[in-house]
């Protein structure tokens, strides 16, 4: 019969500690435990206790900095576009505003462009003023639209009629 009760409390403390060491679920725990070389099982317990703390603390450091890093990184982030939503909407309708101004004076000077070429006169053309056969075309008048002075092809062409 080869029990517990015939191995002196040496090796029972040794055997004990050993099975404890090999009921811990975590691997690299239990590697941690058995280098420390522990004799007895109160040893063990001490070294498996004082050992699983300190990971917790390293992993709660590790988790503490990571978040640090990460609020740090969105805080530049945010630094450099942080206007509220109220500025935004602000500076849109300022922007709105500005925009239909712009494309009303456009419309405005497309339309004032179209006036002045509808309305411009063959005596404004600087290459028509000095041709002498214009000047004497000017006592005529045109026998396409009446008008005085013009020849046909200085006639614009939504007056010629076909």
């Amino acid at each position: 019969m080869y029990g517990f009760g015939v191995f002196d409390a040496k090796a029972r403390e040794c055997l004990a500690s050993d099975y404890f060491i090999g009921a811990v679920n975590d691997s690299d725990l239990s590697l941690k435990v058995r280098e420390r070389n522990p004799k007895t099982l109160d040893e063990t317990l001490f070294a498996a206790q004082q050992i699983e703390v300190w990971l917790k603390d390293a992993s709660k450091a590790k988790h503490v900095a990571e978040e640090e890093t990460n609020r740090r990184r969105e805080k530049r982030v945010r630094g450099t576009t942080s206007i509220s939503e109220d500025v935004v909407d602000k500076l849109m309708q300022r922007f709105d505003k500005s925009l239909q101004a712009l494309q009303s004076r456009i419309s405005q000077l497309e339309e004032a462009k179209r006036d002045t070429t509808s309305a411009s006169r063959p005596d404004s053309n600087p290459q028509m003023s000095n041709n002498t056969s214009y000047q004497k075309a000017k006592k005529f008048h045109c026998y396409d639209c009446g008008g005085l002075g013009q020849l046909l092809e200085t006639v614009r062409s939504d007056q010629v009629r076909l």
